[in-house]
């Protein structure tokens, strides 16, 4: 058995989404009290619902999620674990491929899962605290499909897909 555990600084995203929460509350609790909201309020609620849908529903569905892996089965949970737990057969996967990330941060390595063209799952080594075992892992029983560029627009995409 092997189980995913996540960095301590991956849950900076459950910070920026109470700031965010907390941003709308101030926002909504002036048009309560009948304040006029100036160009620049509007302007900060439109980018909160954007980091928002970007954070909890992107973020936290897709790559913050809890695997865990027993014999050929791996057991999903998303949210940090909080979801509903879904399971896969590890022979559903076509195969894996792998994807880098360079930021000011540093340097993070991605790994999809994928059933034909679909990213199933996606692992990270800034969310994942074992992902070098995790990939390990999954090497071992998955066939490579080869590198893939790191896009911001196909991973804005895919929050919705």
């Amino acid at each position: 058995m092997l189980k995913s555990r996540f960095h301590f600084f991956s849950f900076i995203t459950i910070f920026l989404l109470t700031i965010c929460l907390f941003g709308l509350y101030i926002f909504c609790e002036s048009i309560y009290q009948g304040k006029p909201i100036t160009f620049g309020a509007w302007f900060f609620f439109l980018l909160t619902i954007y980091i928002l849908l970007w954070i909890g529903y992107g973020e936290l569905r897709t790559k913050a999620i809890s695997t865990t892996f027993i014999d050929n089965t791996v057991y999903i949970r998303r949210f940090y674990g909080l979801g509903p737990s879904t399971y896969l057969d590890i022979a559903d996967f076509d195969g894996y491929s792998t994807s880098i990330l360079l930021s000011r941060g540093g340097r993070y390595e991605y790994l999809y899962l994928k059933r034909g063209e679909k990213k199933v799952i996606k692992l990270s080594e800034f969310y994942h605290r074992n992902y070098s075992d995790l990939k390990e892992y999954i090497t071992k029983r998955i066939a490579y499909l080869g590198d893939e560029e790191f896009s911001f627009r196909t991973e804005l995409k895919e929050i919705f897909i």
